[in-house]
């Protein structure tokens, strides 16, 4: 999925990275009606994609799926993707861990440098992803 979101490192005794939005909740209903090793996209994703100017994602419409707090959304799989017009690469033979989230250290850098004396949340951004 695709949408605006709050990013940035949250608390001051154990900060952590957090990001928080709709999409971030839409994409998380999203993946609870996704198949084992299949990734699943919306339909909003799947105009990002197709329209994507260095790669090529090979698309297929899975069809209509009930996403809690959404109702019917259309949705897509991603079956491959490839830089440019070279070949396709296929899905890994294991998924990563839903749990890790890769954030770039020098954004981590950043926010931990700006953490504050209270519990408040530093260096927080707004972004589309």
């Amino acid at each position: 999925h695709s949408g605006r979101v709050v990013a940035g490192v949250v608390g001051n005794k154990l900060p952590h990275f957090s990001i928080y939005g709709d999409a971030v909740n839409t994409a998380s209903r999203m993946e609870s009606t996704s198949e084992k090793m299949r990734i699943q996209c919306s339909d909003m994703a799947y105009r990002l994609l197709r329209d994507a100017p260095e790669y090529r994602f090979d698309l297929v419409e899975r069809g209509g799926v009930d996403v809690k707090g959404k109702g019917r959304m259309n949705t897509w799989w991603i079956e491959s993707a490839r830089l440019g017009k070279g070949e396709a690469s296929q899905p890994p033979e294991r998924a990563p861990s839903a749990s890790h989230l890769v954030v770039h250290s020098d954004l981590l850098d950043a926010s931990r440098d700006g953490i504050q004396d209270d519990d408040s949340p530093t260096d927080v951004c707004i972004s589309t992803v």
